[in-house]
C-alpha cells in the first residue's frame, strides 16, 4: 500500500490523510472511467473530488465510534444500553417516591442559585427567598408517572432493539457515509447522484452506476461494522434511503 501522505496544517501541525492520495485518485479515475450515457465524467477536477472524498471519510469515521457504532446500531449494545437506562430510571423512581420533599428542596435550591447576587439580595428584604418569577416544578406524582412511562418504552425496546428484525440492506453506519459521499459527489459534480438497476449476464438484478461504484470503493477505508456483511442491495437500498430523506 502506497505510503499516506502528510503536509503542513493551517495550525502548524502535519497532516496525516485516512487515506493515501495516490490512493484517492486512482479511486476517482474508476469512477470517471464507468461508463454512462450523455453524462460528463463526474469528478472533472480531480484535486477538488480528492479533497472532498478525504473529507467525506473523514466526517464519518469521526462520528462512527461516538453514535453510529454504539447503542443505535448493533442489536446487542441496544439491549445492553436499554437495560442500564431502565435501571437509572427506576433508581430515580424510587427517590422520587421516597423524597418527594428532597426534590423540592433541590429545585428551590437550584432556582436560588439561579439569581443573580444582586437579585438574592432584593429578595432578602422580602422574606428567605418567596416565590420566584419562574414557573412552578412539576409535581413528583406527575414526573413519577412521565418517567414510568419512559421506562415501559425502554423496556420495550430492551426486549426488541430498533434494529433487531432489520434486514442487512437496512444499514444504518452504511447510510451514514452515504450521506457524506452523496455531498461529496455533489460537490464537485454538479449533480445529484444516483442509481440504474439492471440485469446482466442473466444475474439477479444489480444496482449500478459511477456513484454506486464511488461507495464499494470507499468502503474499505470507512469505519463500518462488519464490511462483509455490505451487498450491493445494501448500497442500493441505502442510496434509495438517502436521496428519499434530502428529497
Amino acid at each position: 500500500m502506497a505510503k499516506r501522505s502528510v503536509s503542513a496544517s493551517k495550525e502548524g501541525r502535519m497532516y496525516v490523510s485516512p487515506i493515501p492520495i495516490n490512493e484517492v485518485k486512482g479511486i476517482l479515475r474508476q469512477v470517471n472511467a464507468h461508463p454512462r450515457k450523455n453524462l460528463e465524467k463526474p469528478f472533472p477536477n480531480l484535486d477538488l473530488a480528492t479533497e472532498q472524498f478525504i473529507i467525506a471519510i473523514e466526517l464519518h469515521n469521526q462520528t462512527a465510534d461516538t453514535l453510529h457504532n454504539s447503542s443505535t446500531l448493533n442489536p446487542r449494545h441496544q439491549k445492553d444500553y436499554f437495560k442500564k437506562l431502565q435501571g437509572r430510571i427506576n433508581r430515580l423512581i424510587d427517590f422520587l417516591e421516597d423524597s418527594e420533599k428532597e426534590y423540592l428542596e433541590r429545585l428551590h435550591y437550584h432556582q436560588r442559585n439561579a439569581l443573580s447576587l444582586e437579585d438574592r439580595l432584593s429578595k432578602v428584604d422580602e422574606g428567605l427567598f418567596p416565590d420566584f418569577d419562574k414557573p412552578d416544578p412539576m409535581p413528583p406524582k406527575k414526573l413519577i408517572n412521565a418517567l414510568k412511562a419512559y421506562r415501559d418504552a425502554a423496556s420495550q425496546l430492551k426486549t426488541t432493539p430498533i434494529n433487531a428484525g432489520r434486514k442487512d440492506i437496512h444499514r444504518d453506519d452504511l447510510k451514514q457515509l452515504i450521506h457524506f459521499l452523496f455531498d461529496a459527489y455533489q460537490k464537485c459534480s454538479g449533480r445529484t447522484p444516483g442509481y440504474t438497476y439492471t440485469q446482466r449476464d442473466g444475474k439477479a438484478h444489480q444496482y449500478e452506476g459511477d456513484f454506486v461504484l464511488l461507495i464499494e470503493l470507499a468502503i474499505p477505508f470507512a469505519n463500518l461494522n462488519n464490511k462483509n456483511g455490505i451487498t450491493n442491495n445494501s448500497i442500493g437500498e441505502g442510496i434509495k434511503s438517502v436521496k428519499k430523506d434530502r428529497s
